[in-house]
This record gives C-alpha cells, sequence and structure tokens, in this order.
C-alpha cells in the first residue's frame, strides 16, 4: 500500500510542476507579445538557463543552457515542433536562430 501511495505523490508533484512550468512559459511569452524580431525571455526570473524565444511576437521554441564535460557553456534549442533539441551552439542567440518559423502556427 505504501508503494501506491508513493506512486501517486510522485505524480503529483510532477504534474505540480508541469503547470509550474506551462505558467511560466505563458507568462515568459506574453512579456514578449508585442516584441520584434528576435527576441529572448527568462523562462525563471533571475536564471538565463532556460528561456523561450519568440520572433515578431510569435512562439518559436526554448533554449537552454548546458555545460559540455570540459566545462564550456553549450546552448541547445528545442523547436515546438521537433520534441527534440538541436545544438550545442556558442550562444543563446546562436540557438534561438537556428528554430524555425511556422507563422501559420
Amino acid at each position: 500500500m505504501i508503494a501506491d501511495e508513493w506512486r501517486v505523490l510522485q505524480e503529483a508533484q510532477a504534474l505540480v510542476c508541469r503547470v509550474k512550468f506551462q505558467i511560466l512559459q505563458e507568462e515568459a511569452l506574453a512579456s514578449l507579445a508585442d516584441s520584434h524580431g528576435l527576441a529572448l525571455a527568462r523562462l525563471w526570473p533571475g536564471s538565463p538557463v532556460i528561456q523561450v524565444a519568440t520572433l515578431d511576437g510569435a512562439y518559436l521554441g526554448r533554449v537552454r543552457r548546458a555545460h559540455s564535460p570540459t566545462g564550456d557553456c553549450q546552448w541547445f534549442a528545442l523547436s515546438r515542433q521537433a520534441g527534440r533539441s538541436s545544438g550545442p551552439y556558442l550562444t543563446e542567440t546562436a540557438a534561438a536562430q537556428s528554430l524555425p518559423f511556422h507563422p501559420a502556427l
């Protein structure tokens, strides 16, 4: 019985994390709604690790920072369509520029 309760608790925690992530993403996108050109906004205020990217206010995807095994900073792009990341890139801007633009979406 304890195992079932633990599984339910883990699923509830995962759901709360997904909802919090969605809210933060919506807030970041709202801050870029009137932007022109390529724009980035931090998903978590004060932390540049994950950022949402837009082009003229249209959502492109996210970029995230990671460190290579040698300690170098790398950036990866996650398109809203692809569901997988591409990279590494040297800067967050380069990662965002790699995201495809689909104006009809």
